[in-house]
């Protein structure tokens, strides 16, 4: 998956959190998705922080088009941020 949220001003209001969490739910519904994995820059600390919040792990570092980045990904095994829980945390 390939997604940017939004821009750094928007950070830290929830947001983004319920955003993922509605994007994860609609994936993990193919049955055939096993997992999802995101890359992001290297040097994309706050990034890294998120994906790993809300269930993402580090897999490997990666050149992607000569560009540093990290992968993260989310098997459909691993616990799963809800939508109602992501959404309490948007509003509250």
């Amino acid at each position: 998956m390939s997604h940017w949220i939004g821009w750094g001003k928007n950070l830290n209001n929830g947001e983004d959190t319920w955003i993922m969490a509605l994007v994860m739910e609609w994936y993990f519904t193919i049955p055939t998705v096993k997992g999802v994995l995101v890359d992001s820059l290297k040097t994309n600390f706050k990034a890294h922080l998120f994906h790993q919040k809300i269930g993402f792990v580090f897999i490997a570092d990666r050149l992607l088009n000569g560009i540093a980045c990290q992968d993260f990904e989310h098997k459909r095994t691993s616990k799963r941020l809800s939508t109602e829980t992501a959404i309490l945390s948007y509003f509250w």
